[in-house]
């Protein structure tokens, strides 16, 4: 889990999260939409329904919020990729390169990368905006642009974030790629999905 930065304005500064609203936006419109559908089997009294298909209706919500809420890049004293099944931390001495053609993708020395899940490919617009922004501002208020945007929209400031921060951050820094699977994550959603199959079948 990345630790809170220094910056180079002298501030300490929580890692910053770059996740896209419109993960956050399905998942709670999933989650209503299961909620709603549970409650109105369990009003209208269909318990039978409701035992057989309620796991079913759970599992969704839970992949769903795998899939869309829990991916997220955080930058901090290195850079995690949180992917639904796998997170890779990547200490910014290990960046080789970046590349944003189909979404955010780290280039690793020697050898191998990491695409992230949660960060798609910045729009011409965008990148724009925020370099002409960092340019005409003074390195911590460039920070703090940069930081709204990122949790504001998420589509491509995580990439833009990092190529700026890199030639910084990375002089002097030290550590190996880590990479783990997210085992709670698989667990969950393995016993869900297992206990949604055994009471349709049931």
């Amino acid at each position: 889990m990345a630790s809170e930065c220094l910056w180079d304005d002298g501030f300490m500064s929580s890692p910053i999260v770059f996740r896209p609203w419109t993960g956050t936006a399905v998942t709670v419109l999933v989650g209503v939409v299961v909620v709603v559908s549970l409650a109105g089997l369990a009003i209208a009294g269909d318990l039978e329904s409701l035992r057989r298909f309620g796991p079913a209706f759970v599992t969704l919500a839970l992949a769903t919020a795998a899939l869309f809420w829990w991916p997220a890049v955080i930058v901090g004293d290195e850079i995690t990729v949180r992917n639904p099944f796998r997170t890779v931390v990547v200490p910014w001495n290990a960046v080789d390169g970046i590349e944003t053609r189909f979404g955010l993708k780290l280039l690793l020395t020697p050898s191998g990368s990491v695409a992230a899940w949660a960060a798609p490919a910045p729009s011409r617009r965008t990148s724009a905006m925020l370099l002409r922004r960092a340019k005409e501002t003074s390195s911590s208020r460039a920070s703090d642009a940069l930081m709204r945007e990122g949790r504001e929209r998420g589509d491509g400031e995580a990439a833009t974030y990092i190529r700026r921060e890199l030639p910084k951050r990375s002089a002097g820094a030290t550590g190996t790629v880590i990479r783990r699977w997210n085992v709670p994550v698989i667990a969950v959603l393995a016993v869900a999905a297992g206990a949604a199959v055994a009471f349709s079948l049931t």
